[in-house]
């Protein structure tokens, strides 16, 4: 059995102690009630034993407590008495397992190990991509066009508003619901070793800002989700290579492939 054939089995034994034990004590006498309770406790034992037998022992326990006291229902009705001794206990316990199976933190093995993962149509990545860039402006608004040509729906991280912010608070919240990012290594600045800088030998940069949000980005994100395209013979900082760069000589066919790769549905025809 399938682990949502089980959450809806449970689901229906949880419905079926309010909808059937409970409206019993309400409807009829406490001996009826307590009949159509006991029915019901032989129903989840027998499930359990079946599906989920690691589990049996320790339903037991919540359904036969032993009170230190002898419970008096003292005026109250058998309803509501069934709820306060017992029924209550039973929909927290059924709740909890449901919990647990639904988010995977419900152990099946090494018991019961014919259960399998739950069958779920996985959602659709999330079509925001996030731009970082410097000030080259024609980049910018040049992969802002390309992606919104290809389905995409792009933000460029300066357009928004820092709604007083700090950079990385900023780049936090633009993150959420990203499905994807793209870092523009655009030469806006000039850099080199100390020794080579004192000899005037100096390389074509990104910002240094660009350089952290890109790695930032990566945390947030994940790698595979983040691609960067250099233009030109921009220097590439070693402390993040292995990551995807992109050159921009051919960078729309290359882009769409890594999109490809992270899981966007891309017409084959323009790969």
């Amino acid at each position: 059995m399938e682990k949502q054939e089980i959450i809806e089995k449970l689901v229906e034994l949880k419905d079926r102690l309010i909808e059937d034990v409970y409206q019993a004590y309400s409807r009829n006498t406490s001996d009826y009630g307590h009949e159509r309770y006991n029915a019901w406790k032989k129903s989840v034992t027998k499930f359990l034993n079946q599906y989920i037998p690691n589990e049996v022992q320790r339903f037991n326990e919540k359904a036969n407590p032993t009170y230190g006291v002898f419970l008096r229902r003292n005026g109250m009705s058998y309803h509501d008495f069934f709820w306060k001794t017992d029924g209550s206990a039973m929909n927290a316990y059924l709740e909890s397992l449901i919990l647990d199976i639904q988010n995977d933190d419900y152990d099946f093995t090494p018991i019961n190990k014919e259960v399998q993962d739950v069958k779920t149509i996985p959602e659709a990545k999330s079509k925001k991509v996030l731009i970082v860039h410097g000030h080259d402006e024609a980049a910018k608004y040049r992969t802002e066009a390309f992606l919104r040509k290809h389905g995409f729906d792009p933000i460029i991280l300066h357009l928004n508003a820092s709604k007083g912010d700090t950079i990385i608070k900023k780049l936090e919240r633009l993150a959420e619901g990203v499905g994807y990012g793209i870092v523009l290594y655009t030469p806006d600045d000039m850099g080199e070793t100390k020794v080579k800088a004192v000899q005037h030998e100096l390389q074509p940069r990104a910002r240094q800002n660009v350089v952290f949000e890109h790695g930032y980005l990566m945390g947030l994100i994940g790698r595979p989700n983040v691609a960067a395209i250099v233009e030109g013979y921009v220097e590439k900082p070693s402390d993040i290579d292995g990551v995807v760069y992109i050159p921009s000589s051919n960078w729309e066919i290359d882009l769409l492939r890594e999109l490809h790769e992270a899981g966007y549905p891309i017409n084959p025809a323009n790969l």
